[in-house]
């Protein structure tokens, strides 16, 4: 709509042998792109550098803040006014607001009492749980469920794990219910069970959504839902083999191109897999199928 504007402040801190020296402030006006900032901070970053070293005494405490225009055709900003100080604008103190000091004591004790900040929770958890930016900033994007999955955490989940549910299915579940994933009311305790459950192979992935769903109207473990439901994993390595002997006796073409034909190797085997897994209506686990199938194709 044409509405977007900017007005960046630049100065420059100049390092040289006496000393550090600063640069008046030019606040330019009215910049109505991104390209016209970076091209007008540029350029004003050159231009106060070189009058700097034309003339030292060009310096903030000498000329203070001013105003600037930007040619964006000449590429170059142009000097408007000086800045009006407090007593141009006729400014008075309030004397209902007592002025007020803050010692480095005072101080050093508020930011003791903030505890770990947002982005430091942030950059924490993307290095700790090898997360992307987007993935910690969810994980961060509310206080109180950050410290639940902390919680989960130290009662003994899988840290990887748990992040990836908070991330998928119980941020689902609380952006169903309108609320935060502190908010659905999972204790950290049954937050780290299903976890748990789920990285040690006990259940799927897939079945550990279900779970978390019905958990939301149950007070039972996890397990207890998951057994209840049917939907803890067959680990069981002969109930499985039965499952893959059905799956090559009903897919002979599979299994040829999964033995004979290198290109159609993966795909015919990755095809097994779903054939076994739909045979076993999902409980059979995925990582001893993988295993057995890949046994059988080198028999």
């Amino acid at each position: 709509k044409g509405q977007m504007r900017f007005e960046p402040n630049v100065n420059v801190a100049i390092v040289h042998a006496d000393g550090e020296a600063r640069t008046p402030i030019a606040e330019i006006k009215n910049l109505n792109s991104f390209r016209s900032v970076r091209s007008a901070i540029a350029y004003e970053v050159d231009r106060q550098v070189a009058a700097w070293k034309a003339d030292p005494g060009y310096t903030l405490s000498a000329h203070g803040k001013m105003n600037f225009g930007w040619d964006d055709a000449r590429g170059m900003t142009e000097f408007q006014r000086g800045k009006e100080e407090a007593h141009d604008y006729r400014y008075f103190p309030d004397p209902d607001l007592v002025p007020v000091t803050l010692d480095d004591a005072a101080i050093d004790r508020i930011r003791g009492e903030l505890g770990e900040l947002p982005l430091q929770r942030q950059a924490r958890l993307k290095s700790s749980l090898g997360l992307s930016d987007s993935d910690a900033a969810t994980l961060t994007a509310d206080r109180a469920s950050s410290e639940l999955l902390e919680a989960a955490i130290a009662a003994g989940g899988d840290s990887r794990t748990l992040a990836k549910q908070f991330i998928s299915f119980w941020s689902a579940q609380a952006n169903a219910r309108s609320t935060t994933i502190a908010g659905l009311g999972v204790s950290a305790a049954r937050l780290a069970e299903l976890a748990t459950l789920t990285a040690n192979g006990t259940i799927s992935a897939t079945a550990a959504a279900q779970i978390a769903e019905r958990m939301l109207d149950s007070d039972d473990a996890p397990a207890a839902i998951a057994a209840a439901a049917g939907l803890l994993q067959v680990r069981d390595e002969s109930a499985t083999l039965a499952w893959i002997d059905q799956a090559f006796a009903a897919n002979a073409q599979a299994v040829a191109d999964a033995r004979g034909n290198p290109k159609k190797r993966q795909a015919a085997a990755g095809f097994l897999r779903g054939q076994v897994m739909k045979l076993s209506g999902g409980k059979a686990d995925p990582r001893l199928v993988g295993e057995l199938i890949e046994r059988k194709l080198g028999e």
